[in-house]
């Protein structure tokens, strides 16, 4: 994805919407604005009223706040989303796509042909192994939610997932923004190609795309097409080359020693993203999981065991007097002025927050990669509910702290006038963080043909090959014969159809954007 200097993070959730405009500066990253704003509707589908009310809100906010900017980063709720994280041998990259779809097809827990399938590999500096972060959503939820974006006004540049910009948020916070280069370096964007989509490429395509995206216009390489190169010498058998990937030291000893494990908990309304983290050498995604449920099972809870009138009233009672009994600490319940029954049902929710975690953490620990988790984070909207952190604390044995502040001093901060603080946030700054060029974790899930102008524009191609054909034909009517200009003329006749066949689809989306 092409990296913008400025971009806006939109986060939709189910009760409201939260937009941070970022900034990249020499310096870091100064967050311009930071905002949220209820949609006013109770939790549901995603049905054609709700739609309409979320783009009305986006909508107010960008009015009301004069925010100029119009390309943004979206992400889709966990909970739709298949992310796994898996090893592989390392590879050339066509072996590589081949294994990673042979994985998915074994894991993904629905039809390949009927996903939208995404993967991004990272090499650890393993002179045998790299990391593939696979992900997989059904067509229908990216189609259903590109209507939506469609009709919000704005140029999408990607589609995120919740849980992946959390942790996107949470690499750039702990890493000093001078070392941000080297961390992002260990990672390698892929996308899923149609079967056979190498073979069908040609060795001379192949070139010209080669330089072009080292260093734009190559002469040397139109000149040398049809010319029969040396074959450079290859890697000794069974040790293929994978040119996508930065080069390794091989001096440097690999560094396998995780020094932190931190588990992120997000807590919103209608899911919780959880996080487990490897920060090392290199900060890592150890695995993710979404759960559908959050703090509207708390407040449909105490309206109907308590009978309150409306959810609106439980909510109120929730943020106020709902408070986790501690065990030992049940006289603190009554001198925080809580109210004991909701605060008894409040403490069951717990129970069912920490089984959930507790079941997670078990699962990863199971792994032949796994460790036992060293600490955990919450943040999101449910986060504050009193006593929720000391409670988890006492349950699992583990460091609980609430996110109220950013660690990176070049994240510069507007004032924030939630309630909440920074929790509420972090989701959209991650988002921010990643449409700049900042987020380690690039799965994207923006449609093909959209992904295809935006690689187009961020190419300038069609400007590049006219004033690269003018060039060269000059260049090489007095310098070679007639034999190489028809190469030329031919490679450059590819060009011209790989343009026509990108207008086209510029045609069909701006069609379907009416």
């Amino acid at each position: 994805m092409q990296q913008l200097r400025k971009c806006l993070g939109i986060d939709i959730g189910t009760t409201t919407v939260k937009v941070a405009e970022m900034v990249s500066e020499k310096s870091g990253v100064r967050v311009t604005k930071l905002l949220s704003k209820p949609l006013g509707l109770s939790p549901g589908p995603l049905d054609d009223e709700r739609m309409a009310a979320i783009i009305q809100c986006v909508k107010d906010i960008i009015k009301e706040n004069k925010i100029a900017t119009k390309e943004a980063v979206f992400s889709l709720p966990g909970q739709n989303v298949f992310v796994r994280q898996i090893t592989v041998p390392r590879t050339s990259d066509e072996r590589l796509r081949r294994i990673v779809q042979y994985e998915a097809r074994q894991q993904i827990p629905f039809a390949l042909e009927n996903s939208v399938m995404e993967f991004q590999v990272f090499d650890l500096g393993d002179p045998a192994e790299v990391k593939v972060l696979l992900a997989a959503v059904k067509k229908d939820i990216v189609l259903e939610f590109m209507k939506l974006i469609n009709k919000l006004g704005l140029k999408p540049v990607q589609i995120s997932v919740s849980s992946l910009a959390l942790l996107n948020f949470y690499i750039f916070d702990a890493t000093p923004f001078g070392d941000m280069p080297r961390e992002l370096s260990a990672s390698v964007v892929k996308r899923d190609q149609p079967e056979g989509a190498v073979e069908e490429e040609k060795a001379d395509d192949a070139r010209a795309a080669k330089a072009t995206k080292k260093k734009g216009f190559d002469l040397a390489a139109l000149l040398n097409f049809g010319k029969k190169k040396k074959k450079p010498a290859g890697p000794p058998p069974g040790a293929e080359d994978f040119e996508s990937l930065p080069e390794m030291n091989m001096d440097e000893p690999v560094d396998d020693v995780y020094e932190m494990v931190p588990a992120y908990v997000n807590i919103g309304a209608s899911t919780f993203d959880l996080v487990i983290s490897r920060f090392g050498k290199f900060k890592m995604l150890g695995f993710p999981r979404s759960v559908p449920w959050g703090g509207n099972e708390l407040s449909r809870t105490l309206q109907e065991k308590l009978g309150l009138e409306s959810l609106d009233a439980a909510e109120e009672l929730k943020r106020e007097r709902a408070h986790v009994v501690v065990p030992g600490q049940e006289e603190l319940v009554a001198e925080q002025g809580g109210d004991p029954e909701a605060s008894e049902f409040t403490t069951t929710w717990a129970d069912r927050l920490i089984l959930d975690l507790r079941k997670s953490f078990d699962y990863y620990i199971s792994q032949p990669d796994g460790m036992a988790v060293d600490s955990i984070t919450l943040s999101g909207g449910q986060a504050v509910q009193p006593n929720l952190a000391p409670y988890i604390e006492e349950k699992l044995g583990i460091p609980v702290d609430i996110k109220s502040a950013v660690a990176n001093e070049s994240l510069k901060l507007p004032e924030i006038t939630s309630s909440n603080g920074i929790g509420d946030f972090l989701v959209v700054l991650g988002l921010g963080l990643t449409g700049i060029g900042l987020g380690k974790l690039k799965v994207d899930f923006l449609p093909s043909e959209l992904k295809t102008i935006r690689e187009f524009k961020k190419k300038n191609v069609e400007v590049f090959l006219l004033l690269g054909a003018i060039a060269g034909m000059v260049a090489v009517s007095t310098q070679v014969g007639s034999r190489d200009i028809d190469n030329m003329s031919n490679w450059l006749n590819q060009q011209k159809s790989q343009i026509d066949q990108v207008n086209t689809v510029k045609v069909q989306a701006a069609e379907a954007e009416k």
